[in-house]
């Protein structure tokens, strides 16, 4: 059940693919802050915040029902561009692309960070025409339709050892049968850093960033 959204009495957990999702919900679950128990499937308590009545992987917060929350510290898991483009390359696949195409890592780039013109595999790929991948995304799963952000607390993903206490050693990501084609991790070249930097420095904006 990893990547799906994780709920319980007090807290509300989104994430954006490749963000230490994994890592936090264990963290929730561990600490019995979700509803759920570590290995079971979807409970119905969960279920009952959403308010299209289905459940799929990186569910978008505002899917939920208001109520839900309102009631509930409400957090969202994001990374430095810098390290989320070259995970996301090499864990997506050929699951991630124009038509499906497996792109080695340069060409994978320019179209992830060139605006959007066809849908992809993610729910909703509609709405990433227009920016980057990592823009659509946090636009899609953070914030609502108008793209104003719907948390109440945001977890950088080189910060989750400081903001939850215990958490590296629940990192325990594994293969994913659901993605073939997984890579080593590319290389970033100085000029690919820059183009990443350049394209997405909206997310200087977001609260608590600490880099560049």
């Amino acid at each position: 059940m990893e990547g799906l959204m994780v709920i319980g009495p007090h807290v509300v957990f989104a994430h954006i693919p490749k963000t230490g999702g994994t890592s936090v919900t264990r963290w929730l679950e561990e600490w019995g802050r979700a509803y759920n128990k570590p290995g079971e499937a979807v409970s119905p308590k969960a279920l009952a915040c959403l308010r299209e009545g289905d459940w799929y992987n990186h569910q978008p917060l505002d899917s939920l029902h208001r109520q839900a929350l309102q009631g509930r510290e409400v957090w969202c898991g994001m990374r430095d561009p810098l390290d989320w483009y070259p995970s996301a390359w090499a864990h997506f696949g050929t699951w991630c692309g124009p038509r499906g195409e497996s792109l080695a890592w340069g060409d994978w780039l320019r179209w992830a960070l060139a605006p959007q013109r066809e849908p992809h595999a993610f729910p909703g790929g509609e709405a990433a025409r227009g920016g980057s991948l990592l823009s659509f995304l946090y636009g899609y799963i953070a914030c609502n339709s108008i793209r104003q952000p719907l948390y109440t607390r945001l977890l950088w993903t080189h910060q989750l050892p400081r903001l939850l206490p215990g958490i590296e050693h629940l990192n325990k990501a594994g293969p994913d049968k659901g993605q073939p084609g997984r890579r080593a991790l590319p290389e970033v070249t100085p000029y690919q850093a820059r183009a990443i930097r350049n394209v997405d420095s909206w997310v200087q904006g977001l609260q608590g960033w600490d880099r560049w």
